[in-house]
């Protein structure tokens, strides 16, 4: 192909999603909400332990019951399991994308594992890692602000529970050749689940009694002059061991009759203060008075999630330290939505933190929002539409520079569609709505393996 006509191609793709974005804002302005007085836990919640696993085989049928399954979820997945964490033994995607030699059965895979994170920054192509998981669009990096760890990067990792592992080793999906020859239509099973989450490194003085926290090997950064220019990368042969605190999970799962998953996130309730209602993001005024985790109080709304990546530098490679940090808010409480949505995430988190967290370090933790569509709703090569629930839905930790657009949201970039990617095509695939498994078609095809 000319490249004059990969240029075209590129440019009326532009054109064709900024199109879809603007269209999905004009349905969800005109989608009715279906009326719901309160959304509760389950009885049965009466502690964290007692929540069980959640019910991927019956399809939710209203609103509040999107949320329920997300904080199920949420729940189940950090409950005790033997000697860890439930969610610590999910395979991680090395597991996932290993060779035939590794095991395949997800009982095979060690139960506990060594929590290995990568900074979310531009890399080289012979640093490319599986485990990276990069902000949605702008491979940006969020540089800690206040408190003690002002300077350090924050990290991220993702994994797959054993319905999501158990489908891609026994049909051969690892496989790049396996995967491009896939029939289109091909659906995740119902129960498969994915999850990322972000870490904030802690200092050995710093008060994190409020925060999940856990050893953690991280590699360190350096600089390498890439075209030019001093960047900011990984030393893939230089890790060092640290402690990091939870302040951010995405959970993603197929349930009944939905394909396309459904899409929640979770936040600690001091992470980030959400901008107030009819403020500007390019406000002069402050977000708030008071400091959070990656907010310092006072800054103005126009001085936050601004994206460092141009000016980045590492100005204390021995502490690991950058330059400059990064003021986060977030753009929509509660990934906006109808009032409805809302007011039942709120409703729900404040059953969920009364009735099963209270007491836990979980009870800092909140549901941001969810969305997902109609049922049975995904069709190769197009884009997810309509969207439902928190229709502007971001993690403030993991789509900071992406909070522009009321309507765009997980679903704007997760798509069943045909993509090219530095010479490397993609067809459109249903399970493309993954990227854990389109970026690993295009690593192995860059890489060659």
């Amino acid at each position: 192909m000319s490249a004059h006509r990969e240029r075209y191609l590129v440019q009326r793709s532009t054109i064709w999603r900024s199109l879809f974005i603007f269209a999905v804002m004009f349905v969800v302005a005109l989608t009715p909400a279906k009326a719901q007085s309160s959304c509760t836990a389950p009885a049965g919640w009466t502690s964290h332990a007692a929540v069980p696993a959640p019910d991927n085989e019956t399809e939710p049928t209203s609103n509040c019951d999107f949320h329920v399954w997300a904080w199920n979820t949420f729940l189940w997945m950090t409950q005790m399991s033997g000697n860890s964490l439930r969610f610590e033994s999910f395979a991680t995607v090395a597991d996932l994308f290993a060779p035939d030699a590794a095991p395949m059965r997800f009982s095979e895979l060690p139960s506990e594992k060594i929590l290995r994170l990568t900074v979310r920054t531009a890399k080289t192509e012979e640093m490319q890692d599986l485990d990276s998981v990069f902000q949605a669009r702008t491979n940006g990096v969020i540089v800690h602000g206040p408190g003690e760890t002002s300077g350090r990067a924050v990290y991220y990792s993702q994994n797959v529970e054993e319905v999501f592992f158990e489908f891609v080793r026994t049909n051969r999906y690892y496989d790049a050749d396996v995967y491009e020859a896939a029939p289109p239509n091909t659906n995740f099973p119902v129960g498969a689940m994915e999850f990322k989450y972000s870490w904030k490194i802690v200092d050995e003085n710093e008060d994190v009694s409020e925060f999940y926290t856990t050893p953690a090997e991280i590699f360190v950064l350096t600089e390498k002059m890439i075209d030019g220019k001093k960047t900011i990368v990984l030393d893939p042969d230089n890790t060092a061991k640290v402690t990091v605190a939870l302040v951010g999970v995405h959970v993603v799962g197929v349930v009944k009759d939905h394909p396309e998953f459904i899409w929640a996130t979770f936040e600690h309730v001091n992470n980030a203060p959400d901008l107030p209602p009819g403020m500007n993001i390019t406000s002069p005024d402050p977000v708030s008075n008071r400091d959070w985790t990656f907010y310092d109080a006072n800054t103005p709304a126009k001085d936050s999630n601004r994206n460092p990546n141009d000016d980045l530098r590492l100005v204390n490679a021995q502490k690991q330290l950058l330059s400059p940090t990064v003021d986060v808010f977030r753009a929509f409480a509660f990934g906006g939505g109808s009032p409805e949505n809302v007011a039942n995430i709120q409703s729900l988190n404040a059953s969920v933190k009364a009735q099963v967290t209270a007491g836990t370090v979980w009870e800092n933790y909140m549901l941001v929002g969810g969305v997902w569509t109609t049922p049975n709703n995904l069709i190769p090569g197009s884009f997810v539409s309509p969207q439902l629930g928190s229709t502007s839905l971001a993690n403030a930790t993991m789509e900071t520079f992406d909070q522009i657009f009321a309507g765009v949201n997980c679903l704007a970039c997760h798509a069943p569609a045909k993509e090219t990617k530095d010479g490397i095509t993609v067809p459109a695939l249903n399970m493309n709505i993954s990227h854990i498994m389109k970026n690993g078609f295009f690593s192995q095809r860059k890489s060659g393996n």
